[in-house]
């Protein structure tokens, strides 16, 4: 499944091409406050039970938020930097991923397990993860899933690696964006499959971003730029 990730053009220079991969978000850090906490909590006893298993799952568990739609200028403006920043194409295994779902109202009877059971519970886990509140709809959100095993000791953060099973595929440049496409092309290195580079622009008939035509889209080869190997071919 192609899914697609937008972020700021010095994250993209800075952190995710030298390094080969994205960050992990936690739930307790993003940007809803309602993150795990889809299920109606009225009764005391409700809430103080929840409040042990979300501060188990916070701990232990991660995520990275893609969209299935590339073309939202919303998307552009809240995400990528008022469309200066980019958007990634990643290749991800269907299994891999959960669909957000959005509602209406808080959900009902989620909490009638003993800690010990809610904890390791995949159908309630995967529930919480993806309820989120209808007015974020517009995202199109899928999670990634990602166990919080391992902090990197300098940053004190958490990363998914680039890999054959979560590949970068495209780089779109948005409209705003001031970077040459062959500057960007530059900068990656030991691609495992072939890496589109276009920029976008808004379009001329509807409220939708689209690739901007007058400006080359570029190919980046597999393992272009691997270190000892020399540069794969470019086109």
């Amino acid at each position: 499944m192609r899914l697609y990730y937008m972020t700021t053009l010095e994250t993209l220079e800075k952190y995710i091409l030298p390094s080969l991969r994205v960050r992990v978000s936690t739930f307790d850090t993003v940007n809803d406050p309602f993150e795990l906490l889809g299920a109606r909590q009225t009764c005391p006893n409700n809430r103080r039970r929840f409040a042990d298993l979300y501060k188990h799952w916070v701990g232990t568990l991660g995520f990275v938020s893609f969209s299935d739609n590339w073309k939202s200028p919303l998307m552009w403006g809240h995400y990528a930097q008022n469309h200066t920043g980019v958007c990634l194409g990643i290749e991800i295994p269907d299994e891999r991923v959960w669909k957000v779902n959005y509602q209406r109202e808080r959900l009902e009877a989620l909490l009638h397990r003993p800690f010990s059971e809610s904890v390791v519970d995949g159908d309630l886990i995967k529930q919480v993860v993806t309820t989120k509140f209808e007015d974020w709809a517009y995202e199109r959100e899928w999670r990634y899933m990602e166990d919080l095993d391992y902090k990197d000791p300098d940053t004190g953060l958490y990363y998914v690696n680039f890999s054959p099973e979560f590949e970068l595929r495209e780089i779109i440049a948005g409209a705003r964006c001031n970077r040459k496409l062959k500057k960007i092309r530059e900068q990656v290195f030991g691609n495992t499959g072939e890496i589109k580079v276009f920029q976008v622009r808004a379009a001329f008939g509807s409220f939708s971003m689209v690739r901007q035509r007058l400006h080359e889209t570029l190919t980046i080869e597999p393992f272009h730029k691997v270190k000892g190997l020399g540069s794969g071919k470019r086109r």
